[in-house]
């Protein structure tokens, strides 16, 4: 009782901070015009920024597909909500197409190594709750110089709020009401990609040993979701008939969601069984994470990054930037970024500024690195 009193006040909190960012963005003195313009500028600045784009090729997606030779990444995820955003905002004219191709483009450069393992690690490790990959991501480009829209620092910052702050009151002019549903768009298309994806590589996962009961719960997420595919409830699952679900799901869902856009207000209420599809989502991920080899994984990957960012800040803190890899990266991190706006900045920001830049195989390296001398010198003195 007290955790779910204490959830809601958290998500009414969040709701007011959402509505107050949203009326000071309404608040300056720009155009509808000159938002657009510069909307245009961010988006062609993105493609051209090739190394944070081919950075997410080397971050996993999730703990379904922590093995290396898996597809599924976050570039992949980028370009399923690039797909569905850019195939929803061009059919309905209450959305700004610009804007949702460069919020689904950007979503999630700040996505840390190992994702939301090393999320909830960084939470913990600077006790604050609100640390996320949106805000990351929205700064990322902030440090490498991008001159970025208050909307698209807005649409990026809250595209994990997609179920929060689609309750927002959408009573503005028809102007800020296609930003604002745009925004939207983006989050639910990220929730939907995550959602789709995540549930056919989890049946990948368990298709040797996956139970009749996951099976037809997955059948009746096909059914809500308007595909006619079902998985058989025994034998083989074949990747192809879960591609062909996954296409059918992102079909459906895009159509539904330009239906029911035409009645502004209650745009995305009417979004078929979204909520429901999500639960089904968690019920799955219960089953895949509880298994031992899982958490074993995650422990293990939490360690290295524990490693990792404490030798990060002893460097700093020691000014000892030329006798490792990890070091000389981090001085040549601080040569890149300039941070003289930010007269308190801590060691622990900057390690998290840095990291944000990384991938897994550096993550993995710089752990074997640090491992190799401490064992070498617990060698020397004994």
């Amino acid at each position: 009782m007290l955790k779910e009193i204490e959830e809601n006040r958290l998500r009414e909190e969040k709701l007011k901070a959402i509505k107050e960012e949203i009326g000071r963005i309404v608040a300056m003195p720009i155009t509808w015009q000159q938002h657009l313009e510069q909307i245009s500028q961010n988006y062609v600045w993105l493609t051209e920024s090739k190394d944070l784009i081919d950075r997410l090729n080397d971050v996993m997606q999730s703990f379904l597909n922590c093995k290396r030779k898996s597809t599924r990444n976050r570039l992949k995820h980028t370009f399923d909500v690039l797909g569905l955003s850019g195939d929803i905002a061009s059919k309905s004219k209450n959305f700004i197409f610009w804007l949702a191709l460069t919020l689904a483009l950007g979503h999630d450069l700040g996505h840390w190594p190992f994702t939301h393992d090393t999320q909830r690690y960084l939470q913990e490790v600077t006790d604050d709750s609100t640390l996320n990959h949106g805000k990351m991501g929205a700064r990322v480009l902030k440090l490498k110089g991008l001159d970025i829209n208050p909307w698209v620092e807005f649409g990026i910052s809250h595209h994990s709020d997609g179920d929060l702050f689609i309750n927002v009151e959408l009573d503005y002019q028809d102007e800020i009401l296609e930003f604002v549903l745009t925004c939207i768009l983006v989050a639910i298309a990220d929730d939907i990609a995550c959602s789709i994806t995540d549930m056919g590589d989890l049946l990948k996962e368990l298709r040797k040993r996956a139970p009749k009961k996951a099976r037809r719960v997955f059948n009746i997420a096909l059914r809500l979701a308007g595909s006619n595919i079902q998985v058989p409830l025994k034998g083989h699952i074949s990747e192809e008939m879960i591609e062909r679900a996954q296409t059918q799901l992102f079909s459906a869902f895009a159509n539904d969601i330009v239906k029911s856009s035409e009645g502004k207000k209650g745009v995305f209420m009417s979004v078929r069984m979204f909520r429901a599809f999500r639960i089904l989502k968690s019920y799955f991920y219960n089953v895949y994470l509880q298994t031992q080899r899982v958490k074993t994984q995650r422990r293990k990957v939490v360690e290295k990054v524990a490693v990792v960012f404490t030798e990060a800040c002893s460097i700093i803190r020691n000014q000892d930037f030329e006798r490792t890899k990890l070091g000389r990266d981090i001085k040549d991190f601080l040569a890149s970024v300039n941070y003289y706006k930010e007269q308190d900045i801590t060691v622990k920001q900057i390690i998290i500024d840095f990291l944000a830049g990384k991938n897994e195989k550096k993550i993995v390296n710089y752990f074997r690195n640090v491992k190799r001398r401490i064992n070498y010198k617990l060698k020397m003195a004994a």
